[in-house]
């Protein structure tokens, strides 16, 4: 009958009710532990924002570097592929030489410019250091010169080999400047 389905409908619902009303600490407890979850997800959020803004501004300035660095390798590049040519000439022109030609260069007493500059780049090659002697053209400054130590260098036996021989791709630093 109606009334006998609504009976059983009206002790259902008590029924449910009674579970809800058991149900309710848990259902407190599980929004509090989604509040907490909700809050920590924030903050994490929050922390993985400013991490990525650091990051972002390290990789700008590394991308910065990396293109000075490459601008500087391919100046570098630039500067080897014209410094090439000229050393492969000059290690062409040092193999003309014999000894007779260091004996000539030896007995100059006022050498040519151009020798002068030669003898002045070996001596800073070998880091032989210059005299100083009083100024050729005239004063009471005294000047720096290469040319008495050159010559000491074109006396020794094994010169034109020691030029041969020089490591050329290992100079030091300080002789370079």
């Amino acid at each position: 009958t109606g009334l006998d389905k609504l009976g059983f409908a009206a002790s259902q619902v008590a029924t449910m009710q009674q579970e809800l009303e058991e149900l309710q600490p848990q259902l407190a407890a599980a929004q509090v532990e989604n509040q907490a979850m909700t809050e920590q997800i924030n903050k994490e959020s929050s922390e993985a924002a400013k991490i990525a803004e650091v990051v972002q501004a390290d990789e700008a300035v590394v991308s910065e570097k990396a293109s000075i660095a490459q601008a500087e390798k391919e100046e570098c590049e630039s500067l080897l592929a014209e410094a090439v040519p000229a050393l492969n000439a000059a290690l062409t022109a040092l193999n003309t030489l014999k000894k007779a030609d260091v004996d000539v260069v030896k007995t100059m007493k006022s050498p040519p410019a151009g020798v002068r500059l030669v003898m002045s780049a070996v001596c800073v090659m070998k880091e032989v250091k210059p005299e100083k002697i009083q100024d050729p053209n005239g004063g009471t400054k005294k000047v720096l010169d290469y040319w008495g130590p050159a010559k000491k260098l074109l006396s020794d036996m094994k010169f034109l080999d020691s030029l041969r021989e020089y490591e050329k791709d290992n100079i030091p630093t300080k002789v370079m400047k």
